[in-house]
C-alpha cells in the first residue's frame, strides 16, 4: 500500500504464473502458490523471487502456512492437499477432491474444511496423525 492508502504491487509478470493462493512465513515472505502453473514460490516482502518448488500437478488454490513451518497446498488438477514439510518435502494428504479451493484447519478437531467449488459442498479431511 502507498503512503496515501492506494493498493501498489508488489510483484508482477508472466514468472508469477497466476498467483492464486498466499500467506506469510515466518520470516514475512510471501508464499504463493499459482493457478496457471504447479508452483509455490517464496517471495520476499519487496516482491523478489526467492525460490520455486513444483508440486507436479497444477491449478493450485487453497495455502495455508502452519506454525510449524509447514505448507498446505490444494490442487484442482491434482484433486488433492499437498503438504510440504519445512525442508521441502512432499506429501499428498488428501486425496479425491474436486476443485479443492482456500480451505481451513480447524486444529482443536485435527481436520480440514474444504470446499469443492465445481461440486457445491464442503468436504472434512482428518489431518493424518493431527498434524
Amino acid at each position: 500500500m502507498t503512503a496515501d492508502g492506494k493498493v501498489a504491487a508488489i510483484a508482477k509478470g508472466r514468472d508469477l504464473n497466476r498467483p492464486n493462493g498466499i500467506d506469510f512465513d515466518s520470516d514475512g515472505n510471501l508464499v504463493v502458490v499459482t493457478f496457471g502453473a504447479d508452483e509455490v514460490m517464496i517471495l520476499s516482502p519487496k516482491g523478489k523471487i526467492l525460490s520455486k518448488r513444483s508440486l507436479g500437478a497444477g491449478q493450485l488454490d487453497g495455502l495455508i502456512v502452519r506454525g510449524d513451518g509447514s505448507v498446505l497446498v490444494t490442487s484442482w488438477e491434482g484433486k488433492h492437499i499437498v503438504r510440504l514439510d519445512p525442508s521441502g518435502d512432499a506429501e499428498t494428504i488428501v486425496t479425491g477432491v474436486s476443485k479443492p479451493a482456500c480451505f481451513e484447519v480447524d486444529e482443536a478437531h485435527g481436520r480440514l474444511l474444504i470446499p469443492e467449488v465445481r461440486e457445491n459442498r464442503i468436504a472434512i479431511a482428518n489431518l493424518p496423525d493431527g498434524r
